[in-house]
């Protein structure tokens, strides 16, 4: 067993069949070699059960020196990392200067609060212009009094400076990007963007702090009443944009969400005259509390039986096609995020309807979702009825309402599809029966072929 170890060792590529290496310890010595390429480093090597020798001993001496390298290493930003400034009231990030792709796919233009104002120095930059040209006239006064006291006009001056004051207040009005508390800390991660503390009022943003990746989790994760983000909620989000969607979160984006418009058909000669026809009298599709399951009757087809047998009442999705309100209960559930496909052409301004919707779940503080919950989660989505010209299995996977249940469970997650798929409007009966076109049989030329030698008697 301790030879078997040691090859391992002894060979980087070696992995053997049969072992769970995510229950392996790992072996770090893999960052050395990868500290400075440009690429993801990938798995290493999983030693075995401890067996006492001496090689094994200065393999983990190694690989937890090399752990502790990795984490030592200094954390730096690129060199056109955008700025941003954190707002501890709102528990989110104004934007200095926006620039870049990431901005066409998170925050939103806002325009800055009174009370926030100060943390861009926006009055003060209004101020110092203002104060500056007024400066720059004072000295041109005193600087050849007689030119003013012949030239000078004071209705020119007011206007000037009208102009001025209203050009410096138009752009501190200026929308501002801002950010939500899970789209900076993930930008803040890729090392995209730099968030600084805010500054007190009269002073310099160039003084300001800034704000490390520790003291960014601290800040925005767990502040549910002011920014709403909890750990399981920033665990999917980054998942999802890692794999390349787009997230918003569903109580900013309900205003892109669609909603159902029914298309009436136009009554036709031929839709008329089959509904008179296939209408069937009282007698054959009512039924009494008392009484036979299948009424005495002249019956055209099996379809009114199956009919009058269906007994078990069912959920009609058909009944409800409008969108209910986020449902305020810390034990309910409500959608989280809305996602979409990254697509040519996509608009941060008009996204569309959203492509799925997410509702985020806490495996240790939620129990299993009662059917009363689900049904109210679903009827937070959109109404989308399957296309009726689909097959009977396609249009029970698409359903009527769709949600995903993203189940996190310390830093696990799974998802689970949920949809309304209206089983009881699917009947097993009155579908049109497709011709079944057969293969041809066995021999040449559509004949009875001979079977290749089975079913021959003895004899022949």
């Amino acid at each position: 067993m301790a030879d078997a170890s040691e090859d391992a060792l002894n060979h980087p590529g070696a992995n053997p069949d049969g072992l769970d290496l995510e229950d392996e310890v790992q072996d770090y010595r893999f960052l050395l070699t990868t500290a400075q390429a440009q690429k993801i480093p990938s798995r290493g090597i999983k030693d075995f059960e401890p067996h006492g020798t001496n090689l094994q001993q200065a393999t983990l001496d190694a690989s937890r020196e090399a752990m502790h390298m990795a984490l030592s290493t200094t954390r730096f930003h690129q060199s056109n990392a955008q700025r941003a400034v954190y707002d501890e009231v709102e528990n989110g990030a104004w934007v200095i200067n926006e620039g870049g792709s990431w901005a066409k796919s998170v925050g939103i233009p806002k325009k800055v609060p009174e009370s926030q104002r100060h943390i861009f120095g926006l009055q003060k930059h209004s101020e110092e212009m203002l104060g500056d040209d007024h400066m720059e006239g004072t000295t041109s006064t005193a600087k050849d009094e007689e030119d003013d006291l012949l030239f000078s006009n004071s209705s020119v001056n007011d206007k000037s400076l009208k102009a001025k004051k209203k050009k410096a207040q138009k752009k501190d009005n200026e929308p501002r990007l801002w950010l939500l508390p899970e789209e900076a800390l993930w930008l803040i991660e890729r090392g995209t963007l730099e968030i600084s503390w805010p500054t007190d009022e009269g002073e310099d943003m160039d003084e300001a702090l800034t704000m490390s990746l520790q003291a960014a989790h601290v800040m925005f994760l767990g502040m549910e009443k002011a920014g709403g983000l909890t750990l399981e909620e920033y665990t999917v989000y980054q998942y999802l944009k890692r794999a390349g969607y787009i997230v918003f979160r569903a109580k900013d984006n309900l205003h892109n969400v669609p909603s159902y418009n029914e298309v009436r058909k136009r009554s036709t000669f031929a839709s008329f005259w089959k509904g008179l026809f296939l209408k069937q009298p009282p007698a054959l599709t009512g039924r009494g509390e008392t009484g036979p399951l299948v009424q005495l009757g002249l019956y055209r087809s099996y379809d009114d039986i199956f009919r009058m047998l269906a007994l078990i009442p069912t959920n009609n999705p058909k009944s409800m096609t409008t969108i209910s309100p986020r449902v305020e209960d810390p034990n309910a559930l409500n959608v989280t995020y809305h996602v979409y496909k990254a697509r040519p052409g996509y608009k941060k301004t008009a996204p569309g309807p959203p492509d799925f919707y997410f509702s985020v779940i806490n495996a240790r503080q939620t129990l299993v979702p009662t059917e009363p919950q689900l049904d109210a989660l679903l009827k937070q989505t959109p109404y989308h009825p399957p296309d009726p010209n689909h097959s009977l299995y396609k249009k029970l996977k698409e359903g009527y309402r769709d949600v995903i249940l993203a189940i996190v469970d310390q830093g696990i997650t799974s998802f689970i599809d949920v949809s309304d798929a209206g089983f009881g409007q699917e009947k097993l009966w009155g579908r049109e029966k497709k011709s079944f076109k057969g293969g041809k049989r066995g021999g040449k030329g559509g004949g009875r072929g001979r079977g290749r030698g089975r079913g021959r008697g003895r004899g022949s």
